[in-house]
């Protein structure tokens, strides 16, 4: 095995080509340790054969400052995946996202600027605004009028089934 990674590090270098760790911006690093996380996971996922499970990496730069990465409690991936709490809070910013027109894009920046680490992720707002949609199916008005309008056949089959259901 090892003979075969030598032959492979040969054929392909294997080598960062990018800046140093320390010679970027902290939100580039940020980025770095995220796409390490994830590619250190999949690289020792045969430790959990041998019964062990990972808990943590730490790394130390160039400067001396040592790097953590936490697999313990790891955040939600999915919007269901959250708590009730952390549901209603981005349920409350995409009420607010819709109140004042603001779009997906602009949501997105402003997690990205400086104060935008407390907000939730914006594709978490995403999925909550895709699973909100699929409660209530509006389409537009038709022709050159602009409006919005329930889907008639939806709503008549969402209350038959909730009628049947009740009554089961």
């Amino acid at each position: 095995m090892s003979q075969y990674v030598e032959k492979l590090e040969k054929i392909e270098k294997l080598e960062n080509t990018g800046k140093k760790f320390t010679e970027v911006h902290e939100k580039q690093q940020q980025r770095k340790l995220g796409e390490l996380k994830t590619k250190a996971e999949r690289a020792l996922w045969f430790a959990e054969t041998f019964g062990l499970r990972l808990s943590s990496l730490e790394f130390l730069d160039h400067s001396g400052k040592t790097h953590n990465i936490n697999y313990q409690g790891q955040g939600a991936k999915s919007f269901k995946e959250l708590s009730k709490e952390d549901q209603d809070k981005i349920k409350e910013i995409v009420y607010l996202t819709d109140k004042f027109c603001i779009g997906e894009a602009a949501y997105r920046e402003l997690t990205l600027a400086c104060g935008g680490e407390s907000l939730p992720r914006s594709y978490l707002v995403r999925q909550s605004k895709n699973q909100l949609n699929e409660l209530v199916h509006i389409r537009r008005t038709p022709g050159t009028a602009e409006g919005a309008q329930l889907d008639f056949e939806s709503e008549l089959q969402n209350t038959i089934r909730k009628l049947v259901s009740n009554s089961v």
